[in-house]
């Protein structure tokens, strides 16, 4: 039964003038050090204040020049991860506990905690309702009731927050609900249809916030769990949603999205981003350092084909060019980064040696690109390494093939198929040979 919640108005102080305090706990209080308080914006976070935890608490003093908006408490680094959001209305103190397991907890601050409220029932009907799909009975009349609960829920928060900073958020998060029974499949299909309908890309208390990227993320997640094709369709329709928008804001929300892909580890959806809209918009608009970390990661990403390059072989007196894309001996191939300077490099390519004697040559072959600032050094050293196809990159990390791959440390793994095509980007030399033959370990 859904919980009986949002049926009586709250009350705010209506003082729009007066200085305020976001204050609480941190558990358990010996981790947690600092907080950091910024403002989310469209295009970045502003710092607004910070503070010292002591003994797991803190208290944040606000001007009456803070404006209303989220905002973002920072506990800790990596500063992207650890975080919570926070509205404040500019009419009322925030008092919060904060555990990493237990999340947050609003204890003062009506707004924020019937907020939260709403979200975390408006959350739960939807796992009743799947649940009651998935059921082996299924009970028409329970899915009828739960959908009449959430409509109940939904014009309940409208009402409660009309007028106040959260009702955008709530009108937002609107969400198909048929008036009666509908088969799964019919329900799904009408509720993606409709998820946008009442997100509109262009309201700044939308924009300056972490709503839209959260809801991008939540639909891809809800709608392309089973197929690649349909991950690339949810993207298109985000895509179409904010195409009206400001150029810049696109940049910056869709940037955040990439962005997001990468950290949840979906390099095809982040590569369809970037090649279907995402890298046009920078290079339209100038943004030269985003579209070559764009086109960096879409480089080196699994299922992409790895950029090309040529080296010359002395081929008994005659100089032989040769390319990657065009080289022909094996299966597969192991690309290994290195540099004749990088000690490290010295102690383990004798171990890829080692595993390399051990294949069969028809079915890997090892390119090794030398990371180098001069190739005296390198020509005696690959002296060593007979079996390996040996490439020299002069310039370092400059290189134009250390700038094609992103490299940053040596060594470096890559693993290509026949065709070129990345298949797996392995961290160490350990994980290499667990890959390539994982029956053999890794000398120690």
């Amino acid at each position: 039964m859904m919980k009986k919640i949002l049926l009586a108005l709250f009350l705010i102080p209506t003082l729009t003038f007066a200085q305020h305090t976001i204050s609480g706990n941190f558990t358990p209080a010996d981790q947690f050090t600092w907080c950091i308080l910024y403002k989310v914006n469209s295009d970045n976070y502003k710092y607004v204040t910070d503070g010292k935890v002591v003994d797991g608490k803190f208290s944040l003093s606000l001007d009456p020049s803070v404006e209303k908006g989220a905002y973002k408490l920072v506990y800790g680094v990596p500063q992207g991860e650890k975080n919570f959001d926070i509205l404040y209305n500019a009419k009322e103190d925030i008092e919060l506990s904060f555990s990493e397991t237990e999340g947050v907890t609003f204890i003062v601050s009506e707004e924020n905690k019937a907020f939260k409220e709403y979200k975390l029932t408006l959350f739960q009907l939807d796992q009743d309702i799947a649940k009651a799909y998935a059921s082996e009975s299924l009970d028409q009349a329970e899915i009828t009731e739960l959908f009449r609960q959430k409509a109940e829920l939904q014009k309940n928060a409208e009402d409660l927050f009309k007028g106040e900073f959260s009702e955008d958020f709530v009108i937002a998060s609107r969400s198909y609900i048929p008036k009666g029974f509908e088969p799964y499949e019919s329900y799904m299909e009408n509720r993606r249809l409709g998820y946008f309908n009442d997100v509109d890309p262009n309201n700044p208390v939308l924009q300056n916030s972490s709503f839209l990227i959260d809801t991008f993320l939540e639909y891809i997640n809800r709608f392309s769990l089973e197929t690649e094709a349909a991950s690339f369709r949810e993207l298109d329709a985000i895509i179409d949603l904010v195409k009206g928008s400001d150029p810049v804001f696109q940049k910056d929300l869709l940037s955040q999205l990439w962005g997001a892909l990468v950290i949840e580890d979906k390099p095809k959806s982040a590569n369809y981003l970037t090649k279907k809209y995402l890298l046009e918009l920078c290079e339209t608009l100038g943004e030269k350092e985003i579209a070559k970390k764009l086109k960096e990661y879409k480089n080196t990403s699994v299922g992409e084909l790895a950029p090309d390059f040529s080296w010359d072989v002395d081929n008994n007196g005659t100089v032989e060019l040769r390319s990657l894309h065009t080289f022909d001996v094996a299966e597969n191939y192991i690309l290994v980064f290195w540099s004749s300077t990088c000690s490290h490099c010295l102690r383990e390519l004798p171990k890829l040696q080692k595993l390399a004697q051990s294949l069969n040559p028809k079915e890997y072959k090892v390119i090794a690109v030398g990371i180098e600032d001069g190739k005296y050094d390198w020509k005696n050293e690959v002296l060593r390494y007979p079996e390996f196809e040996h490439v020299l990159a002069l310039g370092k990390w400059e290189s134009e093939i250390a700038k094609a791959y992103s490299i940053s440390h040596t060594p470096t793994f890559f693993l290509l198929d026949k065709d070129k095509v990345l298949t797996a980007k392995p961290h160490d030399l350990p994980e290499l040979i667990e890959i390539v033959a994982p029956e053999k370990k890794a000398e120690k």
